[in-house]
């Protein structure tokens, strides 16, 4: 047995036949111990990831953690990645009826948060365009959940009750000079702006122009530089 062959069967020990790596030669109480200590290194990552939603509902993560990696087996190296999957389960448990679909976006929100604070930031330099922060994740939600989580936030409490139903567009940027993500809830144009600007790269004044004449004259030149100001502002464009 080669090298590789020896890794698959103590993977494979580990998330499935625990057999394949007593053959390996391992005591079996070790082994469980090292089982359990991986495992719960497993468990540990997502309810980590997710505070928010464990303060919302009693999460059986025990439980979860074992459907959740039985789907989408760990691979990564990095303990932080391992979650980047469960938005995804969380939706096939809303379609079955075991979540709301708000603990669905709550989840989506607290995994783009934490992708946002770890994007890299990466800009091109002496660029004449106008540009989307490299770190920049907008989200749809058919709830407030911005607010909601603002709200508890505010109040020093967990969080708790429902969101308010509202369509919500949402942006998070990491600010590069305090390297934590800034929440920006957008109005419709604000969506627009940086829908074009995903698309084309302008300088400022092509690209003010370009919204006067999408607006068709109802934003003046002034209304479309002070939302600019107000996207820079809130670190979206750079």
């Amino acid at each position: 047995m080669n090298l590789e062959q020896y890794q698959k069967s103590l993977v494979q020990g580990i998330y499935h036949k625990e057999d394949n790596a007593l053959e390996l030669g391992f005591p079996r109480d070790r082994f469980q111990m090292y089982r359990s200590f991986i495992h719960g290194h497993y468990q540990s990552a997502l309810t980590k990831m997710f505070p928010r939603l464990s303060e919302l509902r009693k999460i059986p993560w025990i439980q979860w953690s074992q459907e959740y990696y039985q789907d989408y087996p760990p691979h990564a190296y990095e303990l932080n990645d391992l979650a980047k999957n469960f938005h995804e389960f969380m939706n096939k448990k809303y379609e079955v009826g075991e979540v709301k679909d708000y603990e669905v976006e709550l989840v989506q929100y607290e995994l783009t948060e934490f992708q946002v604070f770890r994007a890299p930031f990466e800009v091109e330099k002496d660029s004449l365009s106008l540009q989307l922060n490299p770190t920049l994740a907008v989200l749809e939600f058919a709830y407030d959940i911005p607010g909601w989580v603002y709200h508890w936030e505010r109040e020093g409490q967990a969080l708790q009750g429902e969101p308010v139903r509202e369509k919500t567009l949402l942006a998070i940027a990491r600010n590069p000079e305090t390297e934590l993500p800034v929440f920006t809830k957008l109005p419709l144009m604000d969506y627009i702006m940086i829908k074009m600007l995903e698309s084309v790269k302008l300088s400022e004044d092509l690209f003010i122009e370009s919204i006067q004449k999408e607006s068709e004259g109802i934003l003046s030149l002034e209304d479309i530089q002070a939302k600019i100001n107000n996207l820079k502002k809130q670190w979206i464009v750079l």
